[in-house]
C-alpha cells in the first residue's frame, strides 16, 4: 500500500489497526490456540500520518475567484448562487448559513448584518458561535437583500421563512467538485471559505477582538461574555471594511 501510494497514512494505519482488531477477536475465541505466541500484527510498524498544513485545505484565490464568478451563472433562488458569498465573508461554518431565516438578516446603523442563532431550534458548534456578522458590501451588490425579500413574499411575508433549503450543505460541496472540477485533493470546499477568511482579515488588519468575534472563537478571557449588545455593530462593520 504505501509502494503504490494509493492511500494516505492514515487510511494504510488504520487498515493495520483493523487486521489487528480482527486477529485479536480471534485469538479470543480460540482460547489461546490461535496464534499463542501473541498477535503477529502488533509487530507491524504504523505509517505515521503526516499532518496535511492548514493552508493545503484553504482556497486559493484563483480558485475562490473562480467559485465566486461561477455563482453569477446561478438562479436567484439557487443555494449555490448565494453560500459561497456568505461563507467567503463571514467565516460562517456551511451549516450555520444553511439555517438562515429572513428575520435573521437585519439593519443596524445603515449596515446590514446576518444573525448566526440557536433561536428557534437551530444549532451551532459553541456558545460562542452565536453572533452577529456584518454584510458586506460585496454581498449587497450582487442582490442578497433582492433575495431575502423574495424569500419573504414567497412565503407571504413569513419573516420566519428558511432562506436556504437543508441540503445546501452538501450541494455546495458537490457543485464545486463535479460542476466547476476543483478538484485539488487537498482542498475543503466548504471548511476552506473559513480558513481563508481568516487570512484575509490578518492581511487586512482586522482588529483581534473584531476577528474573534466575527469568527466565533474564544480566547478564554473573563472579558468575552461581556456586551456584544448592538451598540458594537456599527464598528464591527467598519473593521468588515
Amino acid at each position: 500500500m504505501l509502494k503504490k501510494g494509493r492511500l494516505s497514512n492514515n487510511t494504510i494505519a488504520q487498515r493495520i489497526q483493523n487486521l489487528t482488531t480482527l486477529v485479536e477477536c480471534g485469538r479470543v475465541q480460540a482460547h489461546g490456540k490461535f496464534f499463542p505466541e501473541g498477535n503477529p500484527v502488533d509487530l507491524v510498524e504504523r505509517p505515521e500520518a503526516a499532518a496535511v498544513p492548514s493552508s493545503e485545505h484553504t482556497f486559493r484565490l484563483e480558485e475562490a475567484r473562480a467559485v465566486l464568478l461561477a455563482t453569477r451563472t446561478k438562479s436567484l433562488s439557487d443555494e449555490t448562487r448565494w453560500l459561497p458569498w456568505l461563507c467567503a465573508y463571514s467565516w460562517a461554518r456551511i451549516s450555520e448559513p444553511t439555517q438562515l431565516r429572513a428575520e435573521d438578516i437585519f439593519e443596524v446603523g445603515g449596515r446590514w448584518f446576518m444573525r448566526l442563532t440557536t433561536m428557534g431550534g437551530r444549532s451551532l458548534k459553541t456558545q460562542h458561535s452565536e453572533r452577529r456578522v456584518p454584510t458586506h458590501d460585496d454581498e449587497l451588490s450582487e442582490g442578497f437583500l433582492n433575495f431575502v425579500e423574495d424569500k419573504e413574499a414567497a412565503s407571504k411575508g413569513n419573516p420566519s421563512c428558511r432562506l436556504f433549503a437543508a441540503s445546501g450543505q452538501s450541494k455546495m460541496g458537490d457543485w464545486v467538485r463535479r460542476t466547476l472540477k476543483i478538484t485539488r485533493a487537498e482542498l475543503q470546499p466548504n471548511h476552506g471559505w473559513r480558513l481563508l477568511f481568516e487570512d484575509m482579515a490578518l492581511s487586512a488588519g482586522m482588529q483581534d477582538s473584531a476577528r474573534n468575534y466575527i469568527t466565533g472563537r474564544t480566547r478564554g478571557r473573563s472579558d468575552e461574555g461581556y456586551g456584544n449588545s448592538e451598540a458594537m455593530l456599527p464598528g464591527l462593520a467598519v473593521q468588515m471594511w
